[in-house]
């Protein structure tokens, strides 16, 4: 039985297997093992927060009705990019709280791992040799088709340069006069500058998929070489002293040319995920060269 308990937590009102009792079971880890991934994520943190598992409970059941004769996908917040993996509705925590009219009993409930435990980043400390990922090639695939998002650029008369204008944390410092010495170093290039974070995700395809050439700062904005079409090239400018290598990987198991520099010192004592990045112009403008120079041996 599954309930909401007082205090917003859901209950299940069930008893725990011991793994141990089972042969084949018994090299999995009991939940009062599981790890707390890094930024506080994993199953272990959903259920010491949102989970009480009690065989005893006496409080009130939650029932939950399936549309269309399918399950629902229960959800605390908005999780990327379950809307368009899962075609099942979402249905928020509110929703459950505070209508009474849901008339069915789910049977099973899923706790997602974090994405910090796929394969993915699995030892994305350090620069991976792989140059091709056909699972990455099938997912990029798939979120194109789900949003309609056509394989080809809608002109192709000119390179398509797109910087990713950080608006919060790591922003790149003097962005406008990057862009004008860009604009007068390569006339006919299309540059742009853009805040990915003010477009819906499909709106965020769109621009990604029609860019040959995509630059940021080190940070999340960078994994949007994910949906590059193929063969384009990746630029990040890495904050002093930082070399993490993720985006560098996914670049290259996307098949993408990649390039990096670092930004200037930072001040002593400071984080640096909460500086702005600041690179010599010049220095930024050889940087992009070396990859509008690429487009070309790959013709474009």
């Amino acid at each position: 039985m599954f309930g909401l308990t007082g205090n917003d937590k859901f209950n299940v009102r069930c008893e725990l297997r011991d793994f141990q009792e089972e042969e084949d079971l018994k090299h999995v880890p009991p939940i009062s093992k599981f790890p707390v991934y890094m930024y506080d994520t994993g199953p272990k943190r959903l259920i010491d927060n949102f989970l009480k598992i009690d065989p005893d409970s006496v409080d009130d059941a939650l029932y939950i009705t399936p549309t269309e004769g399918g399950a629902g996908s229960l959800l605390t917040r908005p999780v990327w990019p379950t809307p368009s993996c899962d075609r099942r509705p979402t249905i928020r925590i509110h929703q459950v709280r505070d209508n009474i009219n849901y008339v069915s009993c789910p049977q099973n409930i899923l706790l997602p791992l974090p994405g910090g435990s796929n394969p993915l980043w699995y030892s994305d400390w350090h620069p991976q040799n792989c140059h091709q990922s056909a699972l990455l090639d099938v997912f990029s695939n798939h979120l194109r088709d789900f949003f309609h998002i056509p394989d080809f650029h809608e002109d192709n008369s000119q390179l398509k340069l797109t910087i990713v204008d950080r608006k919060a944390t790591c922003k790149l410092r003097n962005l406008n006069a990057y862009m004008t010495k860009l604009r007068i170093a390569y006339p006919k290039v299309t540059i742009n500058a853009v805040d990915l974070a003010a477009y819906s995700f499909a709106d965020q395809l769109e621009v990604v998929r029609n860019t040959d050439i995509l630059v940021g700062a080190h940070g999340a904005g960078l994994i949007h070489s994910l949906f590059l079409p193929p063969h384009s090239a990746v630029v990040e400018i890495f904050p002093a002293d930082v070399s993490y290598p993720v985006y560098r990987n996914l670049a290259k198991l996307r098949g993408h040319q990649y390039y990096s520099d670092h930004a200037l010192v930072a001040a002593a004592g400071q984080d640096w995920p909460s500086l702005d990045i600041e690179i010599d112009e010049y220095a930024f403008v050889a940087l992009v060269d070396v990859a509008v120079k690429s487009m070309k041996i790959v013709g474009r």
